[in-house]
């Protein structure tokens, strides 16, 4: 299979692109998880009240 060799700076776009995703997605994961033990916490607080 043959890949097309792309100009340094569309390569360097490429992974910049790639690292800012992933970092975007662990951070959005992050907030999910905080987001999730609020809730939770909430539906606790309510429960004893």
């Amino acid at each position: 299979m043959l890949v097309p060799r792309l100009s340094n700076e569309t390569e360097a776009k490429i992974a910049e692109l790639v690292k800012s995703s992933l970092s975007t997605r662990q951070e959005s994961e992050r907030l999910l998880e905080q987001a999730k033990s609020r809730v939770e916490q909430l539906i606790e607080e309510a429960a004893r009240a």
